[in-house]
């Protein structure tokens, strides 16, 4: 994934002799755009982006995809109740798994935030989402949102989950959240065949 640097570099630039600003700019996220189509810009946290994890048969994996910031006031999530998150888990069998995030939030429409994690193994292996496991949450682990079933499909190569939470929350309710959270579990091919 092609991506150029998106820095707040010049305010940063002019304020960086300033100590109180310097307790601002610790803790905020460096982000890059990523050119994969001019007409719909997509965000991802710089030092987050193209994480690896290497994973073995029987593993049980939680992962929290979203905006990893902890410089944000507890409580207060990076993205509103009116943001739609969709997360796909691949379905197909590889060495390698993307799981991917993105978040269309109505402030910077049309961009998009996204986040991912490869998962390696040495043999084929696919993931099975742990039902009742999708949930919004916090950087802070406070307010964390469930989601029914109801938010998880499946397509012919992926299953994927759609918060639609604005339906379902009373309108003065303010829910924000950081990151969308899921368990999966690797299943390796070669034990899945040999049972």
């Amino acid at each position: 994934m092609a991506c150029r640097k998106y820095r707040f570099a010049s305010a940063k630039k002019r304020f960086q002799d300033k100590p109180a600003a310097k307790k601002i700019w610790r803790g905020i996220p460096e982000v890059e755009i990523c050119d994969n189509d001019p007409e719909v810009p997509v965000f991802v946290e710089k030092h987050r982006a193209n994480r690896v994890s290497r994973v073995k048969n029987g593993d049980m994996l939680t992962l929290r995809l979203g905006m990893h910031s902890r410089s944000r006031p507890a409580g207060v999530g990076a993205f509103t109740r009116d943001c739609v998150a969709i997360c796909t888990i691949p379905m197909g069998t590889a060495k390698e798994q993307t799981v991917n995030a993105l978040f269309a939030q109505p402030d910077i429409a049309p961009a998009v935030f996204m986040d991912s994690m490869a998962l390696r193994s040495d043999a084929p292996f696919h993931l099975e989402l742990v039902e009742g496991s999708a949930r919004l949450e916090l950087n802070c682990g406070a307010n964390t949102l469930p989601l029914d079933n109801q938010a998880i499909g499946q397509e012919s190569d992926a299953i994927v989950i759609i918060n639609e939470i604005r339906e379902k929350l009373p309108k003065f309710y303010t829910y924000t959240f950081d990151y969308i959270s899921i368990q999966v579990r690797v299943v390796s091919e070669t034990v899945a065949e040999g049972q």
